[in-house]
């Protein structure tokens, strides 16, 4: 189990990443379903909850999901299975159950860099891209490559 000193909820990206350069110790909370897995303490936990991104959206040439989208979003999404079948569903279905999906967020998975994910390889496949606040937009292959990201 992870534990924390103090509990931020940010009202803006640039409040929370204000937050989070303050100290090593402070930790953006997506999900938290991997980090409830460590016993790791952190000093504060800043929450994006407020921060509207939980979306699918679709842009003129590209779909672009938010951060705080959820798997089982994903793997449910008529937008996701209009252009691009079944691959969402097809990758995500077996991750432990529907209730863990709903709890783990697209912008963890990804940012974490995790080797085991399920959901990095078919974003992988479609080419997707990483906008970073403060960072610009990355392919993902070039963000999961940088180390100091």
């Amino acid at each position: 189990m992870f534990s924390f000193s103090k509990f931020f909820l940010a009202s803006s990206l640039e409040e929370a990443y204000s937050e989070l350069l303050k100290n090593k110790k402070n930790i953006i909370l997506g999900g938290t379903s991997y980090l409830r897995m460590g016993n790791t303490s952190w000093n504060t936990a800043i929450d994006l909850s407020n921060l509207n991104l939980n979306y699918i959206l679709e842009k003129e040439d590209f779909i672009s999901i938010g951060a705080m989208t959820n798997f089982r979003s994903l793997e449910t999404n008529s937008l996701l299975k209009d252009y691009f079948g079944e691959i969402f569903n097809t990758a995500l279905k077996d991750i432990i159950g529907v209730q863990f999906r709903t709890n783990v967020t697209v912008g963890a998975t990804v940012f974490s860099k995790y080797g085991f994910s399920d959901l990095i390889p078919v974003l992988l496949a479609l080419g997707s891209k990483v906008k970073l606040f403060n960072g610009g937009i990355l392919t993902l292959e070039s963000f999961l490559n940088e180390s100091d990201i």
